[in-house]
């Protein structure tokens, strides 16, 4: 192999794994992001609901109608309501019942204040809720629909560019490699030109 041809595949494979290194880590933190933010979406869905229930007295009938109507063209926030320790006060939708509360889950979210966990891609999250001296658990769920098709863009825009700037970057290495090497090409000419009635040169 030249040492033009290595020197165009070392600078090309760097500024790949520069460009791609770059890509993963943008990507891995705009995952995280995402997943932190829909979880106090969540969060301030469920503290939402349980506002409406209790303090403005909202039928609840109302409030699952609303649940399923939304649910007919958006990733709607399920949301249940347990008094503690596992007694159903409230569901959006029994019948639906995407999430399997259990006493354990529930438990967890009374020890440490918060639970969240995934169930298949769905988010689930269930906290504490405190209304006049009694403690509810209000677990709410949802799939994240517009920020996984974000991240489905990103990634398809990351590889575009990869791609993209790896052709470029292959032919400004080339061009470069071509430039850097030419005096020492035209030297190695000039050599091979010598002949033994002119060594002086």
């Amino acid at each position: 192999m030249t040492l033009k041809n290595k020197l165009i595949i070392l600078f090309s494979f760097l500024a790949i794994l520069t460009l791609s290194s770059f890509a993963v880590i943008s990507y891995w933190n705009s995952a995280k992001n995402r997943e932190k933010e829909f979880f106090e979406v969540l969060e301030k869905e469920a503290k939402t609901k349980a506002d409406l229930f209790f303090k403005e007295k909202v039928n609840p009938n109302t409030l699952s109608a609303i649940y399923k109507s939304n649910r007919a063209t958006i990733h709607e926030v399920e949301v249940a309501i347990y008094k503690a320790p596992f007694e159903l006060i409230y569901h959006d939708a029994v019948e639906i019942d995407f999430v399997k509360e259990t006493p354990e889950m529930l438990e967890q979210a009374l020890k440490y204040g918060m639970h969240h966990f995934y169930q298949d891609d769905w988010q689930v999250i269930a906290i504490p809720y405190s209304f006049e001296n009694t403690t509810y658990i209000i677990t709410a769920a949802s799939f994240d629909g517009f920020g996984y098709a974000h991240l489905e863009n990103q990634k398809r825009t990351s590889l575009w560019l990869i791609f993209g700037l790896s052709g470029l970057v292959f032919i400004i290495t080339s061009i470069f490699a071509i430039y850097s090497l030419r005096p020492l090409k035209n030297m190695t000419i000039a050599i091979d030109k010598i002949q033994v009635s002119d060594l002086n040169k």
